[in-house]
C-alpha cells in the first residue's frame, strides 16, 4: 500500500483543513497556482520549473 502526505498528515491533530477553493494559501493543500506563485515569489522562474517538471515525466516515460 502506498500512503501519500495527506493519507498520514489528515489525522495529525495539527492538520488544518482548506476551507474553500477559493482560499488556496491556506490550509495543507496548495494549489499549483499558489505554488507557481510561490516559487515566483522566492526568485525563480515558475516557467523553468515547469519546464523541469515536464521533462522529467517524459524522461521517465521514456525509460518505461
Amino acid at each position: 500500500m502506498h500512503l501519500t502526505n495527506y493519507a498520514i498528515n489528515k489525522s495529525h491533530k495539527d492538520y488544518e483543513k482548506n476551507k474553500t477553493s477559493m482560499e488556496d494559501n491556506v490550509g495543507h493543500k496548495r494549489s499549483l497556482t499558489f505554488t507557481m506563485q510561490y516559487i515566483k515569489d522566492c526568485g525563480h522562474d515558475p516557467e523553468k520549473v515547469m519546464e523541469d517538471i515536464e521533462s522529467t515525466i517524459v524522461k521517465s516515460l521514456i525509460t518505461v
